[in-house]
């Protein structure tokens, strides 16, 4: 399948919005005790503490407390802080903070934002049972913000039907894999070795703890 490039010209806040919706939705029709059951690609946490996560990101740069990403301090405080709270009420709470926040991260181009909630989305996907979406738009969307690796000698392609060469052209490795798998290593859902066997021109060894963003995961998450 070729994927046509894409530009910045994406609105942060519609894409943040379509998962947004899309989760709420997958988490309410789960049912009864869906709060509680693990997320694997976050070890530690439930799917409750998923969406504490997600509120609290909204609370915190509301009260003017965020200026980037949350750091990990920050991240345990707002799960501490709904503790007990019910998924019901996360959602209604999430719902209701969630216009003003999807319009400033639209002006503002807050990508993280966006990549956070659609990884987050597909974490709980995986927790539930319930995988899908992974050819949706906005997983090309993110796969394109995230292909780019800084100051690394390596070209992700997302495109399958690029040759990928025998030999390193010009010192450059070239990867080769579907846009859900590349948005999927970079924020650290996959393992060094999970990484390591996909589709390279040469081996990535000299480099490879250098493609995560966030990572690798110390164990698969069977994704």
């Amino acid at each position: 399948m070729t994927h046509e490039p894409l530009t910045d010209a994406f609105d942060v806040g519609d894409c943040y919005r379509t998962s947004r919706i899309r989760l709420t939705a997958l988490i309410s029709e789960a049912g009864p005790g869906v709060g509680t059951v693990p997320v694997r690609a976050c070890p530690g946490w439930d799917v409750s503490d998923v969406l504490a996560h997600l509120v609290g990101v909204i609370e915190d740069a509301a009260a003017g407390r965020l200026s980037g990403p949350p750091s990990i301090d920050m991240t345990a405080v707002q799960v501490r802080r709904h503790q007990g709270d019910s998924v019901d009420h996360l959602l209604e709470k999430w719902e209701s903070m969630a216009a003003p926040f999807e319009s400033a991260i639209s002006s503002r181009r807050v990508v993280p934002a966006f990549l956070d909630v659609l990884s987050h989305e597909h974490d709980i996907r995986l927790a539930v049972g319930r995988p899908g979406g992974r050819d949706d738009a906005d997983v090309l969307i993110a796969a394109h913000q995230v292909k780019t690796v800084a100051d690394v000698p390596v070209r992700i392609e997302l495109d399958d039907s690029v040759t990928i060469p025998s030999a390193d052209p010009g010192g450059v490795v070239v990867l080769r894999a579907p846009p859900f798998e590349v948005f999927r290593f970079r924020l650290g859902h996959r393992t060094r070795e999970e990484v390591r066997a996909l589709e390279w021109s040469s081996d990535p060894i000299a480099f490879l703890d250098r493609l995560f963003v966030f990572g690798p995961a110390l164990e698969s998450i069977g994704e």
